[in-house]
Order: structure tokens, then C-alpha cells, then sequence
């Protein structure tokens, strides 16, 4: 394997990661416009709709454009160097057994995305459940590119828990981002307050379900990976990596608590100086969130702390 193989894939599987959060956030910010938001046809509103009508298809180009690279540095990892790729090399890769099938199942739904994108303007409402349940499809499928469909896990277990892990972090972390970058920034004036303090108390509601989905699923895997031999984590670089991660976890919890306990009653209140808070709380939390993702792109790729039998 060439020496840059090792570093290309945790970069390629933490854009995946990143792209189906956002993906999986899109529907759930949009929801809570349409409920909390501007009135339409508002320029506040026009602006944030704009962005979820181009935002699909511009993230689904960019998701099938990494899996389809994820898919050549999969194929070179079995290439021996200075020996042609032929057929029998790539179906064994790409076309058969689970990692196969799993990566054709997220490159279809990434072409589906795609062009689904293309009618999302006349029926968004509509394509927004067909969206969801691709998404799903998509995060089942990741499920199964890393040690979920290890042989640790009974049936499909692994793959679920994998699953859960990556839509309660989309419901968390992928519709703040959406939040951030799309609906934020068009409710910057201080008329606008009231409606960015509806949206986000309507916010903690998903993000706690989707806290709750990351909580419950990464300490079932711990649990499993490590056997109940928590104490030794640190002695493995798996566990190492996964403690950093936690750290970061804990501290976009930590952050997160105090915008529902403290910033959120001064944006209800009315304090104009409680936007600036909130917004530099998020991109604390956000900053810590492509912190865990990262280790998380890591910890898909390294050694177990227990082989794997």
C-alpha cells in the first residue's frame, strides 16, 4: 500500500461523515423554519429557503464525488504496485462482499440525491421524506464500512448501532451546523430576536434526541470493542482516540447546556448582546464537533484494543 494511502482514507471517511450530517440536519432546520421561523415570502425567509433548495444537490455532488474516490483508494489498498487493475480485482473489491455492497448501496444513494435535486424546487415538502429515507439508507450503509460489520457484533447489530450513531450526531450536530450557516445569519437584526429565540428552543428537542442516540450508541460500542474492559482503553490507541473524542463530546455537551440554561432565556428576554454569545458558543461547539468527527475518521480505521476473534 502506498504511504499516502493511510492518511487519504480517514480524510475521505471524515468528509463522508461530515457531508451526511449536514445532509441529515437539512430537513430538520428547514422544519423548524417552516414552525418558528420568518413568514414567507420575507427576504429573511426567501434567503434561508434559497439555501435549502441548492444545498441537496450541491452536498449530494460532493458526497458521491468522495465515495467514488473512497471506492479507487479501497481498490488500490488491494493493488499490488506495478501490476495492472484488472476486472477480477474490482469485482472482488467493489462488487462483492459487505464493504462492496455497502459502498454501492451510498454511491446509489448519493446518485439519487443528485437527482433528486433537480425536482426539489417544485416539491420540496414531498422529496423531504423521500430525502430522509435515503439518508437513512445512506447511514445504514456507513454502518457498514468500518467495525460494525466487524465480527464482534451479532448480525446486524454492529451496523445499527453504527447507524444510530451517525443520524443522532446529524440530528445533533449536522442541523446546528445547518443552523449556523443557513438561518443564523439571515436573523442577525434585533427585530428578528423572538424568532431566533423560537427556533432555538425548538432546536434542544432534536439536538436531545440526537444526544441521546450518540450517548446510548458510542457506550454500546465501547462496551462491546473493549469487551467491559474499560480501564484499559488507554493502553490502546483505539482507546486513546476514543477518549480524546469524548473529551470533545463532553465539552460540545458542556457548551450546549449553557446556551439552553443561560443564552436561550436573554434571547427570549429580548438582550441583544445574547446573538453574539450564541454565536460564538456555536462555533465553539462546531469547532469541537469537526474535532470529534475527525477522531472519529481515525478511530474507524485503527486496530480494535481487543482482536477481533
Amino acid at each position: 500500500m502506498s504511504g499516502a494511502l493511510p492518511l487519504l482514507f480517514p480524510v475521505v471517511r471524515g468528509l463522508i461523515a461530515a457531508t451526511l450530517l449536514i445532509l441529515i440536519g437539512i430537513p430538520v432546520a428547514a422544519a423548524l423554519v417552516r414552525r418558528h421561523g420568518p413568514r414567507p415570502a420575507l427576504p429573511a425567509r426567501e434567503t434561508m429557503d434559497g439555501w435549502f433548495e441548492r444545498l441537496p444537490g450541491l452536498l449530494a455532488w460532493f458526497l458521491l464525488i468522495c465515495s467514488l474516490l473512497r471506492g479507487a483508494l479501497q481498490l488500490l489498498s488491494f493493488a499490488d504496485p506495478g501490476v495492472p487493475i484488472d476486472t477480477d480485482l474490482v469485482r472482488a473489491v467493489l462488487l462483492e462482499g459487505s464493504w462492496g455492497t455497502a459502498w454501492m448501496v451510498q454511491s446509489g444513494v448519493a446518485f439519487l440525491l443528485l437527482a433528486m435535486a433537480w425536482l426539489w424546487r417544485r416539491e420540496p415538502r414531498r422529496l423531504t421524506i423521500v430525502m430522509v429515507v435515503l439518508l437513512v439508507i445512506a447511514a445504514a450503509a456507513e454502518g457498514s464500512l468500518g467495525h460494525g460489520a466487524d465480527e464482534v457484533w451479532p448480525g446486524v447489530l454492529g451496523r445499527a448501532v453504527h447507524a444510530v450513531h451517525l443520524i443522532g450526531s446529524g440530528l445533533w450536530l449536522g442541523t446546528l451546523a445547518i443552523l449556523a450557516l443557513v438561518v443564523f445569519p439571515s436573523l442577525r437584526r434585533e427585530e428578528s430576536l423572538p424568532q431566533l429565540a423560537a427556533i432555538v428552543r425548538g432546536f434542544s428537542y432534536p439536538a436531545r434526541i440526537g444526544a441521546f442516540l450518540v450517548v446510548g450508541s458510542g457506550t454500546t460500542a465501547t462496551w462491546r470493542y473493549s469487551e467491559g474492559d474499560l480501564l484499559g482503553l488507554p493502553g490502546a490507541v483505539w482507546g486513546q482516540l476514543l477518549l480524546l473524542k469524548l473529551l470533545a463530546v463532553c465539552g460540545i455537551m458542556a457548551l450546549g447546556w449553557w446556551n439552553w440554561r443561560r443564552i436561550t432565556p436573554s434571547l427570549t428576554a429580548g438582550t441583544p448582546a445574547a446573538a453574539t454569545s450564541l454565536r460564538r458558543a456555536i462555533a465553539a461547539e462546531l469547532l469541537l464537533g469537526a474535532v470529534a468527527l475527525a477522531l472519529t475518521a481515525w478511530l474507524i480505521g485503527s486496530p480494535l484494543p481487543l482482536p477481533v476473534e
